[in-house]
């Protein structure tokens, strides 16, 4: 047995639907007096293979129409009246899929039906252009081979069907008989006018305040009810309910429930938490930004662990700036990573944001591998790098000469090599003693290098850049791009130390939580003593190279120009003032300006 849905709220005893929903497989549901596109059809069967529309004709009252009026061409009026019926119907119902369902595309068949009179039980019929077919209704449906649909073979897309049949005597795109009339907008502020539902919603995800307004006050729901969708009708009813104190989070409920406008998804920064070592019992804390793309952003968040904690616990509106707090207490100390996430869930999303938080949790070293032997190991490895990269720039030739106090006891290239180690090692320490505890040597130095080179490669582009704008500007002429290449990658790699410990330090008081702030102290003699030494270098260095820059004639010419090219450029500014001022007095003054 069928199931039967009645549009119209009853179903009539000697109707068609009645007679398929007990003819017809448990397969198949049957709504009975559907309304589509402004077509009224009498029952609308759904089954794996497609839909049948069935139109009712009052045989006998046709027939004496034909006979008493038209005769002989009688049946050819019948056979055209049938088909263009038919096709009406078949392209109606194709509207309203593509308009509701879009990624339904099932066969749709239409048949006209006739109840023969005078039988004991009502006898249903196909009837076509030749006359009425010899079986039943039941039989006609039952053995019509039709291709099966690879949708609606799913029994809960069947429901879903049905239930918009019996529900939607109006589509979404369909012309209503009244426009509704918002309080704001139109032509001539006359209050902008929507047609259509979508053009409705449309209007109401554009303009918030005027979709919150006829909300709020009911005009929205007794318009939808008046059209013919009362199922939007009971979804804006329902939405305002379930808000009764936000009524932009009603809105925005109605709007994504009426499959109009896309669910919002929120803009989470960042997209991966890794909180790196933390050590036993302690506890580290990241920040996690959830920002508002499209529409109106709410939504709860909650951790997949106890151990893990996210305030606030929901958002709605503004941007909302979450802190995930990890507790290591009851965690066991483990070299593998330990997984959780923080889940962001809303009933106007599609479904939860996870946001994966990653951690090691591990012992406390030892006073003397934290006070002795990574100092030592930093300032051991960064000042052997550094002395390379020093050696590279004398071997090279880029080397800027200084006379430095070793020249004379290692020699020219061997000192300069040694200034650069020494300034990276002493960086080194610093960089150490800035990192929290929990990070192992190895881990902290492959971070280190990868933001030397990030910062080596954005010294070299600068410098690239920049003497390409003189070449430019200041006609000066350059060294072949060899050289030109050499000189910025060694000049950009030598000093990146410095802005790489600063990155460094930077994201390691980001990581955050307890192990950060008890480095707090040591943080800031760490960067004292890095103010000291660069202070120290430029009381050192700053000298020779401004003498050196005084006695370059390159320099000089170079300095010339660009004084040259300034007071160019300045003079030009003065002459478009002087002029703008002249043209701005003759039309103010002078009675012969037009």
């Amino acid at each position: 047995m069928a199931e039967l849905l009645a549009a119209g709220g009853i179903v009539e005893q000697d109707s068609v639907a009645l007679y398929l929903s007990e003819m017809l497989p448990q397969d198949c549901i049957i709504v009975a007096d559907a309304v589509v596109y402004q077509r009224p059809l009498d029952a609308v069967v759904i089954s794996p293979q497609g839909l049948t529309l069935l139109k009712v004709v009052d045989w006998a009252a046709m027939t004496r129409f034909a006979r008493r009026e038209l005769g002989e061409e009688g049946a050819g009026v019948r056979a055209r009246y049938l088909n263009a019926g038919a096709q009406q119907a078949v392209q109606a119902m194709k509207a309203f899929l593509q308009d509701e369902f879009p990624y339904l595309n099932p066969v749709v068949r239409c048949f006209h039906v006739v109840r023969l009179p005078n039988s004991d039980s009502p006898e249903w019929k196909v009837l076509e252009s030749s006359g009425l077919r010899q079986e039943s209704l039941a039989e006609t449906l039952m053995a019509e081979e039709m291709a099966p649909d690879a949708v609606l073979t799913d029994e809960e897309t069947r429901q879903v069907l049905g239930e918009a049949l019996r529900d939607r005597w109006i589509a979404r795109s369909q012309r209503a008989q009244k426009p509704f009339i918002f309080r704001s907008g139109g032509l001539f502020g006359r209050g902008a006018r929507a047609w259509t539902i979508r053009a409705l919603v449309r209007h109401m995800d554009r303009h918030p305040s005027d979709g919150i307004h006829h909300l709020s006050n009911g005009t929205l729901e007794k318009w939808l009810e008046e059209i013919g969708a009362p199922h939007l009708a009971e979804l804006a009813h329902t939405a305002l309910r379930e808000s009764p104190t936000d009524t932009r989070q009603a809105l925005e409920l109605f709007l994504v429930g009426t499959g109009l406008v896309k669910r919002r998804r929120p803009r989470v920064r960042p997209k991966r938490v890794n909180l790196g070592y933390i050590i036993a019992d302690d506890t580290a804390t990241a920040v996690v930004r959830l920002h508002r793309k499209g529409g109106y952003c709410f939504g709860e968040l909650r951790t997949s662990h106890p151990w893990m904690q996210v305030e606030p616990k929901s958002f709605q509106g503004e941007p909302c700036r979450a802190l995930v707090t990890v507790n290591t207490s009851s965690l066991l100390i483990d070299p593998e990573p330990y997984h959780a996430s923080v889940i962001v869930s809303s009933r106007a999303m599609a479904e939860p944001v996870e946001i994966p938080v990653r951690f090691r949790v591990v012992a406390m070293p030892s006073p003397l591998h934290r006070a002795v032997l990574r100092p030592a190991g930093a300032f051991l490895l960064l000042g052997a790098l550094g002395a390379g990269i020093g050696l590279l720039m004398a071997l090279a030739g880029v080397w800027p000469g200084w006379n430095l106090p070793m020249n004379a006891v290692l020699g020219p290239n061997l000192a300069g090599a040694a200034m650069v180690g020494i300034f990276w090692a002493l960086l080194g320490v610093i960089w150490r003693a800035l990192l929290p505890p929990a990070w192992p040597f190895l881990y902290g130095l492959r971070r280190l290098l990868v933001q030397v080179l990030i910062w080596a490669a954005v010294l070299a582009v600068s410098m690239l850049a920049g003497w390409g704008l003189a070449s430019w500007r200041l006609d000066v002429s350059l060294p072949s791009l060899g050289s030109l290449l050499l000189f910025a990658v060694l000049y950009g790699l030598a000093p990146a130390i410095v802005p790489a410990v600063i990155t460094e330090e930077a994201r390691a008081r980001r990581a955050g939580g307890a192990v950060v702030e008890r480095a707090g102290r040591t943080r800031r003699a760490a960067l004292l003593i890095a103010a000291l030494v660069l202070l120290l270098i430029a009381a050192l260095f700053l000298p020779q190279i401004i003498e050196r820059a005084q006695q370059s004639a390159q320099l000089q010419k170079t300095w010339a120009g660009g004084q040259q090219w300034a007071a160019d450029v300045w003079t030009r500014l003065n002459d478009i003032v002087d002029e703008l001022l002249r043209q701005f007095y003759l039309r103010l003054y002078d009675r012969r300006a037009p």
